[in-house]
């Protein structure tokens, strides 16, 4: 087993990684009209667009120029405050008490089914859900985020194995480690994103600098499950009132699972009356090394559009007696907003005139034109039909689940032909690091931070500095460290140059020991070698022997590939070897086998030695569709038990070698097979990624047809 620094800072590092945008030039408080300060109520600057989180002490910064801003300050549970505020050269102070505001429940709330009024206003937002996934086309966001993550305890296990490390890279129980990072990024639809790194600074050892944005702001809060179609077998709903915030009327819905699982959420979601849009998420859940807290505030960042502007998230990690706390806080700032024109709004449908027949087509007679002409009016008339029956559906004060599965597969089929979606998952997502983005000093940090520092974050900057530099490792001690050993023991990769990779199955591997009947004990090695080339074709080696210390043969394999045309996953391929294999191509042997064969004396295997040679070819026609052919030659000989070893039954014997089956040959003499195979397999829509020219497949909703 080998322990280094990032077994022990995992638990610090597990999410530092991700979040928004925005700066400093107003400063000032948030707290209750007893003075007690409001954590986690949102400050949002409505001419900049920009927002963000009160600490834990309720003080906030926003970077403005001089100017007049309307700033909204809310926070559940209190009374929305929209203050008028000066910015001038040398900044603004907004300072604000909020006066706390229950939540009221209205004169019905149990509707004429005597259901929950909750399972109304869920109803509603689930059917509206997919429009609102997809209503945005583009958007530019500046994203800032700050992650702290605290070891509260480490493992004597840890301790022991790990105490140079803890010691070098001084990492002790109650210190608390810092990231910050500044980010632009760049959406369009469906699924684009362009990251740019502007600035990013840590307190944690270089190896866990990352910059992982894009899982944090990527928070799409209508494709959670808590909106999928089938939420309503998977969550309880109950009402706990409304509140009116300005124009808007605010339910509050608390969620409870119907039963135990790590994707279920609890907490409380907050839908707005009449457009059924997310006004705010406090959820929280399970995972398998702990559980967390989310809280996403939304806020409308430009006419009938609401997004995610403030975010929240805590954690407390556990697993294998070690234990830290992880949280982030962030803020977003969004420019060049553009909606999808493509996709209407079912709650005010607007007639659309049909789109004027093309008069340009050279072989379009007058009377070709105007049967075009009357289809698209026939289907604009059409579409404005179904745009009408589901604004009549969403006006409805209660839906009925089938009645919102039929607005959600509507508007979901809408979506998805407004945007087609490229099969090419590499396009996806392309990140670029700013040359100065980890050389700026904290003067800067201090001009452009939007969340506070604690105490115990500006402790860990200043311990900074001394912890990089001793844990600093000269250019070269990496590549030659003392693990090597425990490498060739237990096996491992090896990278002698970029484009070359090696791979050992090592010393003390199990997966290359077994036993049978047949073959008795057996023990072996592997070896595999991958060179890449500079026009990513790639050649891949890999070699195995082992010797059968009952039957004293030795059993080997040779098999290779020649990645030619990387772009179409174009290789040919060879094997050649032998070995004992079972009659069963189900029922290979096993370590479970092994098990059996020496604990209760079961051996399930019935094996022949096979020699085998086979050359092939495979190619991707077209993406999804795949050709091979191969061509094989076999020899094959019945083979006898050749022990009947076992660590409790010695005196039992073992059932002979052969197939439990009556058409069988009991003979089974010598047998030569040459064989000739061509497959063809489709798998529909399925995606991938680039590497340079390699094709990586990624996967598919669908099943693969295969013919042989």
């Amino acid at each position: 087993m080998i322990v280094d620094r990032r077994i022990v800072l995992c638990f610090v590092a597990l999410a530092l990684a991700v979040a928004p945008a925005a700066a400093q030039g107003l400063r000032g408080s948030v707290t209750d009209e007893q003075g007690r300060p409001v954590s986690a109520a949102t400050v949002y600057v409505r001419e900049a667009q920009l927002g963000t989180s009160a600490s834990e002490q309720g003080t906030f910064e926003l970077k403005l120029k001089k100017g007049s801003y309307t700033c909204i300050v809310q926070r559940i549970g209190y009374q929305t405050a929209t203050v008028k505020v000066e910015v001038g050269a040398k900044g603004g102070e907004l300072n604000v008490a909020l006066a706390a505001k229950a939540y009221e429940l209205p004169g019905v709330v149990v509707s004429g089914s005597r259901e929950d009024y909750a399972y109304s206003v869920m109803r509603h937002a689930i059917a509206m859900a997919p429009y609102y996934s997809n209503e945005i086309s583009s958007y530019t966001a500046e994203v800032y985020i700050k992650g702290t993550g605290k070891v509260e305890r480490l493992s004597r296990v840890v301790k022991a194995l790990a105490g140079k490390q803890l010691k070098q890279a001084q990492i002790r129980e109650g210190e608390t480690y810092l990231l910050e990072s500044v980010n632009e990024i760049s959406f369009t639809a469906p699924n684009t994103y362009k990251h740019k790194v502007i600035s990013s600074t840590s307190t944690l050892p270089a190896d866990f600098s990352s910059y992982n944005t894009l899982t944090y702001v990527n928070v799409n809060l209508y494709s959670l499950n808590l909106l999928a179609r089938d939420a309503m077998s998977s969550y309880r709903f109950a009402y706990e009132g409304f509140v009116e915030d300005g124009a808007i009327t605010v339910n509050k819905i608390k969620v409870t699972p119907r039963k135990k699982h790590p994707g279920l959420f609890s907490g409380y979601l907050y839908i707005i009356e009449n457009t059924w849009r997310i006004y705010r998420a406090d959820l929280s859940g399970k995972f398998p090394f702990g559980s967390f807290s989310v809280a996403i505030s939304t806020n409308e960042v430009r006419d009938d559009v609401r997004l995610p502007s403030a975010y929240a998230f805590d954690a407390k990690v556990k697993g294998m007696g070690n234990e830290a706390l992880l949280n982030y806080s962030g803020t977003v700032r969004y420019s060049g907003i553009a909606k999808n024109a493509t996709l209407s709004n079912p709650l005010h449908s607007v007639a659309k005139k049909p789109a004027p027949a093309d008069t340009t087509d050279a072989v379009g007679t007058a009377k070709a034109l105007k049967r075009r002409a009357a289809k698209q009016k026939a289907d604009s008339i059409r579409q404005q039909k179904k745009r009408d029956e589901l604004e009549k559906l969403l006006q409805k004060d209660e839906l009925s689940n089938r009645e919102m599965l039929k607005v959600s597969k509507s508007l979901r089929k809408e979506a998805q032909k407004s945007r087609p979606q490229s099969l090419n998952l590499s396009d996806r997502y392309k990140i670029v690091v700013d040359s100065s983005a980890r050389h700026h000093d904290t003067a800067y940090w201090s001009t452009i931070r939007p969340i506070p520092l604690k105490r115990e974050e500006v402790v860990s900057y200043r311990k900074a500095d001394s912890l990089r530099s001793v844990i600093k490792l000269p250019a070269g001690v990496a590549k030659k460290g003392s693990g090597w050993p425990m490498k060739v023991a237990a096996g491992g990769r090896y990278d002698p140059s970029p484009s070359l990779r090696i791979t050992h199955s090592g010393l003390v591997s199990t997966a290359m020991l077994g036993f049978n009947a047949v073959d008795g004990f057996k023990y072996g090695q592997q070896v595999k070698l991958q060179k890449t080339f500079a026009d990513s074709t790639l050649i891949h080696l890999n070699a195995k022997a082992r010797w059968a210390f009952s039957r004293q043969a030795l059993m080997w394999h040779v098999g290779g590939s020649y990645l030619y045309r990387p772009e179409r996953r174009a290789d040919l391929f060879f094997e050649l070897g032998q070995s004992s294999t079972d009659y069963s191509s189900h029922n290979p042997e096993s370590f479970i086998n092994s098990a059996l064969s020496l604990l209760i004396h079961r051996n399930y295997n019935r094996l022949y030695d096979q020699r085998y040679a086979s050359v092939g070819h495979n190619i991707d026609v077209a993406n999804g569709l795949t050709l091979q052919a191969t061509l094989s030659y076999h020899n094959r000989y019945r083979l006898e038990n050749h022990t009947n070893f076992s660590i409790f039954r010695t005196k039992a014997r073992y059932a002979p070698n052969l197939p439990d089956n009556p058409y069988v040959d009991s003979e089974l003499a010598l047998h030569h097979a040459a064989t000739a195979s061509l497959t063809v397999s489709y798998t529909p829509r399925y995606f991938y990624r680039m590497r340079g020219r390699q094709k990586r497949m990624a996967y598919s909703d669908y099943p693969t047809v295969q013919l042989t």
